[in-house]
């Protein structure tokens, strides 16, 4: 580009900071101050390309190394500026890992300014290669942090650690290929700056790739945004490093170092802007409107070991390239064969990993998706049944009503004296079992409104124990297990205590010779997979467990548990509707019950209930 064009692009960078000028990215930049003193010390020294006061061989020199330090030094500055406010954890480490990958391109060229005025020799040579390959090493790393991912951290930590394992033996393996085996086969093909050329344009590539895919693939639209400002970066190293290459390969000359100099420039600056632009805000035609249906399909293990097996067939396609345009010795040629093997064998077997992981996903969906069904129908039986019972509750229980209040009115009428007085007391005795029946049905079909508060429940339990030693007998021992995490549930007394009853009192008759009653309460996270398969909401619950040593609960039975009126018992034993109204009061004060029974030996009851902040005049606390 000629100097009187790139001045009058630089000059629309310092236009007046009016807050009236609408905020998009464009204008953003144009009124940052790191982009501002990027282009100030860009226009600074196109001077001394346009004034002749320098020899161009001198200019080449510092072009090389210290020309490009103040660019760099600003792209650290871009990177870390502002680092602070940014919220959310995960990108804050992004943007970190990406300004320390600058800071190390920035000590590298502290140090090839040093080794220039010292003299080179083959190990400072190859240090200084291996210093660049750091930056690429952190730089790649940073992209498998994947802030744009939501919750990525503890759900797919395999995953990203064999992205790195994979990363790791691309880097390594290419600078062994391109860097080593020339270096100590023969150190005169070395002794060119070809060999590493091609080390970095190969690296470059390999990001170039990956930034494309993660802008196409990414689920906000902001973070699509921010991929492809590094991915044009990442473009710009590889334009910069091919013009090297084909210099050191002869195909291309320059009469000095002017154009290579202001070309590099393009990396640093595309840096600046990328980094910048992620302090930018996003207009609302960029706002991710709608989320991706599957935000975690880059994340998936057939996706990684697709990505390690395409790195391996890289190794032997490349290596063809390089035989059929340079000409290597046959010793150097063998050595190369070797590396190729090695890295295809490890990107192998890593991929080989991400595949059983895969095959363990697959069996987990598929547990998954059976518990779901089986919820789903429970569901609906629970919905057929509740229309049913609803409608014979309602009629039931007014009939119940006239019958009870009749009966109340002849027994105060008679008096006790009469002699139909016990009758008339019998049948008080049983319209009162029939209404607590429709009460239970209305419970089940869901007509009856839950207002869910806070509840202490270690503190209810504690004030239960006492009768739940009585209900249980001598013979059984009871075991309290009370969590001080487990906190407050949403969940009222009445129901509560229905619920306790009812467990406590199917422990109890499982356990006819005696046995042990186990209750644990504690408190636990669930994570948006485990939430799902539980249907519940991601968050924070409070954890409530009943387990016996009974006789366990069958396999044919573990289907039907929860329906209503279905009863192991005979009918004078129960109505069949204890855990159903279990069931319902839970479900409908937004939690979870799941029944376990292994090998026959006894049952294990758990209820998750969501977790509540106490009340403002709580007593205790800590409870």
């Amino acid at each position: 580009m000629r100097p009187g064009v790139l001045s009058q692009t630089t000059l629309v960078i310092f236009v007046s900071t009016d807050p009236s000028v609408p905020r998009t990215p464009l204008t953003f930049l144009a009124h940052d101050w790191v982009v501002q003193a990027f282009a100030a010390v860009l226009l600074a020294q196109i001077g001394v390309y346009t004034v002749p006061l320098v020899d161009a061989a001198t200019l080449h020199w510092v072009g090389s190394t210290a020309y490009l330090m103040p660019y760099v030094l600003l792209a650290v500055v871009a990177a870390f500026e502002g680092l602070g406010a940014v919220r959310d954890r995960a990108e804050r480490r992004f943007w970190s890992w990406m300004g320390g990958g600058c800071v190390i391109w920035l000590a590298t060229l502290s140090g090839v300014a040093i080794i220039n005025v010292k003299g080179w020799t083959p190990p400072l040579d190859l240090a200084s290669d291996g210093a660049y390959m750091l930056f690429y090493v952190v730089l790649m790393a940073a992209v498998e942090l994947r802030p744009d991912v939501v919750d990525l951290e503890g759900r797919f930590v395999l995953e990203r650690n064999l992205r790195w394992a994979g990363l790791a033996v691309l880097v390594v393996g290419w600078f062994a290929y391109f860097v080593i085996v020339p270096l100590v086969v023969d150190p005169r093909f070395y002794e060119t700056t070809r060999p590493s050329s091609l080390y970095f344009v190969t690296l470059d590539v390999i990001m170039l790739v990956r930034f494309s895919m993660l802008a196409r693939g990414a689920g906000p639209a902001r973070w699509r945004l921010l991929y492809a400002g590094l991915g044009v970066a990442t473009a710009a190293l590889l334009a910069c490093d091919a013009l090297d290459a084909l210099a050191a390969g002869g195909v291309v000359r320059f009469p000095n170092g002017r154009l290579t100099d202001l070309f590099w420039l393009s990396a640093p600056a595309a840096f600046v802007a990328a980094f910048r632009l992620s302090r930018a805000p996003i207009p609302s035609g960029l706002a991710p409107s709608v989320a991706s249906p599957d935000l975690l399909r880059s994340l998936d293990p057939v996706r990684v070991g697709g990505l390690l097996v395409a790195g391996a067939f890289t190794f032997p396609a490349a290596h063809f390239v390089l035989q059929l345009i340079v000409n290597l010795n046959p010793a150097i040629d063998r050595a190369l064969h070797g590396v190729v093997l090695a890295a295809m064998s490890i990107l192998g077997a890593l991929a080989i990993v991400a595949y059983r992981r895969l095959e363990r996903h697959r069996t987990g969906h598929e547990r998954s998706r059976a518990a779901l069904e089986d919820r789903l129908r429970q569901a609906h039986k629970l919905e057929a049944v509740g229309r049913v019972t609803g409608a014979v509750s309602h009629e039931l229980g007014n009939a119940l009503n006239a019958v009870a209040l009749h009966v109340d009115r002849a027994v105060e009428e008679l008096g006790t004296e009469h002699p139909a007085a016990s009758e008339l007391l019998k049948a008080q005795d049983a319209s009162k079992r029939a209404a607590t029946f429709t009460r239970d049905l209305l419970v089940v079909s869901r007509k009856r409104p839950v207002v869910p508060r806070p509840l202490n429940l270690n503190a209810t339990l504690r004030a239960a124990e006492s009768t739940i030693r009585d209900t249980v007998g001598s013979r059984v021992a009871v075991d309290l297990q009370l969590s001080p995490d487990a906190g407050h549930v949403l969940m009222g007394l009445d129901a509560f205590q229905a619920v306790l009853t009812t467990l406590v009192m199917n422990a109890r008759d499982a356990m006819p010779e005696g046995g042990a009653l186990h209750i644990e309460t504690g408190r636990v996270i669930l994570e948006p997979d485990r939430a799902f398969v539980q249907a519940l909401r991601p968050g924070r619950y409070g954890r409530f467990l009943v387990a016996d040593t009974g006789a366990g609960i069958p396999s044919h039975v573990m289907g039907h548990l929860f329906e209503p009126f279905f009863t192991t018992k005979d009918r004078t034993g129960g109505s069949g509707l204890g855990l159903a109204m279990a069931y319902s009061l839970v479900t409908q004060h937004g939690g979870q019950i799941t029944a376990r029974s292994e090998d026959m030996r006894g049952a294990e009851f758990e209820i998750l209930l969501p977790a509540a902040d106490p009340p403002a005049a709580e007593a205790r606390p800590g409870d």
